[in-house]
């Protein structure tokens, strides 16, 4: 289990707003401030924070090992609880430069891997060399789903962090950049030091907008302290907020 709250910056043409939402551990969430509530197994929570406009907008995800995941939104401005079916998942989640597919946890079995070799990035000033790994849709429909033709992943070498990720839409052409901004380490109850991202960064080749996800507060396992009850569609549309 784990609580998280992060700001999120949404850059376009050279300005950069903040806006709001309240959000749950281990997605790369969007547009605004967001608090990532918590974390329970395979089930994550989260709400809108501020401002106003997106203060109640709030997601519940359910990831499962053998059947199809479930994701949830609530849109505060319809008072309806939203389902992310397969068309919806290269949409942009709450208008920010990343999509329902990009915060949803991937699904290792919809991807071909291919191992390309390795390659030094640049990170804070470093270089490192990383694993290099192409991802294609298996299918058809799954790369219409997702809008992406392929992915190019690099793989820090000796901690297994992703540093930078190539995102190339239906038509081939390199349309989204995301890039790792900071990470922190905590160790697992195997005492094992396992590596978590605090900061990332979507970029639109394109347009040139970039929404920065910026994660603090983490905690972890106990620390947590999280209620399991609250993990369900009806909990979203409470007006407590």
């Amino acid at each position: 289990m784990a609580v998280v709250e992060g700001r999120v910056g949404h850059t376009q043409g050279g300005k950069t707003a903040d806006h709001g939402l309240k959000l749950e551990d281990g997605l790369k969430e969007t547009l605004g401030d967001l608090r990532l509530i918590g974390c329970v197994g395979r089930v994550k929570l989260g709400q809108g924070g501020y401002p106003a406009d997106d203060m109640g907008n709030s997601y519940l995800s359910y990831n499962y090992k053998t059947a199809p995941d479930e994701k949830y939104l609530y849109l505060k401005g319809i008072r309806k609880v939203k389902k992310v079916t397969g068309a919806d998942r290269k949409l942009s989640f709450f208008g920010s430069d990343f999509t329902n597919g990009d915060v949803s946890k991937p699904d290792f079995y919809e991807w071909k891997y291919y191992y390309l070799g390795r390659e030094k990035v640049e990170f804070k000033g470093t270089q490192f060399e990383c694993h290099v790994v192409r991802c294609t849709p298996k299918t058809l429909k799954l790369r219409r789903e997702l809008g992406y033709s392929k992915r190019v992943i690099f793989i820090e070498k000796k901690t297994l962090i992703t540093l930078k990720m190539d995102y190339y839409n239906e038509a081939g052409i390199r349309s989204k950049q995301l890039r790792l901004i900071s990470f922190t380490t905590t160790n697992n109850v195997r005492g094992q030091k396992v590596y978590y991202e605090t900061g990332i960064e979507m970029k639109n080749l394109k347009t040139g907008s970039r929404t920065d996800l910026i994660m603090s507060d983490t905690r972890f396992e106990g620390a947590a302290n999280i209620r399991t009850d609250i993990f369900t569609t009806e909990y979203l549309t409470r007006k407590w907020w």
